[in-house]
């Protein structure tokens, strides 16, 4: 087996398989390892929120709130200024914040070289930010079991804490409810991320397809 490029997306996304957590099943992962997976309203309505939380609302306000195109879907979002508002503080509050920061892990398991590059939302001097779109609620309680924020602080080592702000966002796009919460770097951080990678590396093995699909050859480490 290959040195193996494995995000944290996927190591969660395994996490959540093996829990049966979500009516996920292993077809969930083979698709997600395989990319056999399309974007969907909740992703594209995310990532046009997301436009709004980087970009501020500037460029896209029209008369009764603001519109912003998601380029997968071909999909144009209106928010009105209600649900914007929460994003567009968002923005201010962080607007010296570094957007999409990266950062890597290397190690080995079971014999095999591991490669892990992450992607920050945000990079505020050393805390990391992530920011979260949902039709649901989110707390503090459904990231405390997440290899996301785990595989996070070990690719930036000297940060100490990651930060998430979800928003909740009303059906209709028409309000918004905002949800803030961060998790401190423990003893704990390492050794979770490790047992899940060991997990996955010996489950991986019995699907060369699969292995295949995520041998890393030819790594690009970010500058």
């Amino acid at each position: 087996m290959k040195r193996l490029k494995i995000s944290p997306s996927l190591l969660e996304q395994y996490r959540i398989v093996r829990a049966g957590m979500y009516n996920t099943t292993v077809q969930t992962l083979f698709d997600y390892i395989k990319k056999e997976y399309k974007p969907n309203e909740a992703t594209s309505r995310g990532t046009a929120y997301h436009r709004l939380i980087e970009e501020g609302g500037h460029k896209f306000q029209v008369p009764g709130g603001y519109e912003v195109h998601e380029k997968e879907l071909n999909r144009m979002w209106k928010f009105t200024d209600a649900a914007a508002l929460p994003a567009l503080q968002a923005h201010e509050a962080y607007k010296d914040m570094v957007r999409e920061a990266w950062g890597s892990y290397e190690t080995k398991v079971n014999g095999v070289d591991i490669f892990m590059r992450c992607r920050y939302d945000g990079l505020d001097g050393l805390d990391i930010h992530e920011f979260k779109t949902s039709k649901n609620a989110q707390r503090y309680t459904d990231f405390y079991d997440s290899m996301q924020w785990r595989c996070y602080l070990l690719s930036l080592p000297d940060a100490q804490r990651i930060h998430y702000t979800c928003f909740q966002l009303g059906t209709n796009n028409d309000w918004c409810k905002p949800n803030s919460f961060a998790f401190d770097r423990d003893e704990t951080v390492e050794p979770m991320v490790m047992d899940t990678l060991r997990s996955f590396v010996g489950w991986i093995t019995n699907f060369p397809e699969l292995v295949a699909c995520i041998e890393e050859k030819d790594i690009i480490k970010p500058t």
